[in-house]
């Protein structure tokens, strides 16, 4: 957890969770994407397991962002790439973590969140749902697992 951590500070220290204002090739700056996607999952997982705070703090940096405006998960745009789908999935799993490590359950929280999940579940784009038919990528098997894994500890008897 503690080399996760640092991992996180060194990417934000070197600007990963920011879209670059200079000149770069789209494949540097899809190779950057892809590692913050990657920290930021291997962050929450490891929140989860180990029941600890995550090192990213998702509400604001969630998803790469071109000013310092707070994106909002919740907006009803559609996921524009698989990297952005994950990250705000992460954002959800983190905050079912928060609601199980606070003293008391509060309900409105829970649908809030069960709410949210839903809602990230209806928006993303045919690309990444799985079709049962045809083989799928592993990271949208992936990041399908991921979102049950969150509606199954959102809904564990207490």
């Amino acid at each position: 957890m503690l080399r996760s951590g640092i991992a996180v500070r060194i990417s934000q220290d070197n600007g990963l969770h920011v879209s670059s204002n200079q000149a770069s090739s789209g494949q540097q700056e899809d190779i950057l994407r892809r590692t913050w996607t990657a920290l930021g999952l291997l962050d929450v997982m490891l929140s989860l397991q180990l029941n600890r705070p995550t090192a990213v703090d998702f509400s604001v940096y969630g998803l790469r962002k071109t000013d310092s405006t707070p994106l909002d998960r919740k907006s009803n745009d559609t996921h524009s790439t698989i990297d952005e789908a994950l990250l705000r999935l992460c954002g959800y799993l983190s905050d079912v973590r928060k609601m199980y490590a606070s003293s008391i359950l509060d309900v409105s929280l829970l649908s809030e969140i069960r709410d949210g999940l839903q809602l990230w579940k209806r928006k993303i784009p045919s690309e990444f749902q799985l079709h049962y038919d045809e083989e799928q990528s592993p990271l949208v098997v992936t990041m399908h697992m991921i979102y049950h894994v969150a509606i199954v500890l959102l809904h564990r008897p207490l």
